[in-house]
């Protein structure tokens, strides 16, 4: 979706020396924004959490033991089947 988005944009920069009418302006300055705020939430989206506090981020899990990592992932939630880890 990022590189769709990116080559639509450039795309649209490449007519923009080209004269339009006023209509056509206003309804490609509206596209070109909405592309943008598209852009803007998908690096939002795929941006990697790397806060500690956070449970689902990476060093939260690199700073744990074995153990500790197993005690997580049975108390993960209820919904979850339940892992059988091989010790």
């Amino acid at each position: 979706m990022l590189a769709f988005t990116g080559a639509v944009l450039a795309g649209l920069t490449s007519l923009a020396d080209h004269p339009l009418p006023v209509v056509a302006q206003a309804f490609g300055a509206a596209g070109v924004l909405a592309l943008m705020a598209a852009s803007v939430l998908l690096l939002l989206v795929v941006r990697p959490r790397l806060g500690g506090g956070d449970r689902a981020s990476f060093p939260y899990w690199a700073r744990l033991t074995e153990a500790e990592i197993r005690a997580c992932m049975d108390g993960d939630t209820p919904r979850r089947p339940r892992r059988h880890w091989k010790t």
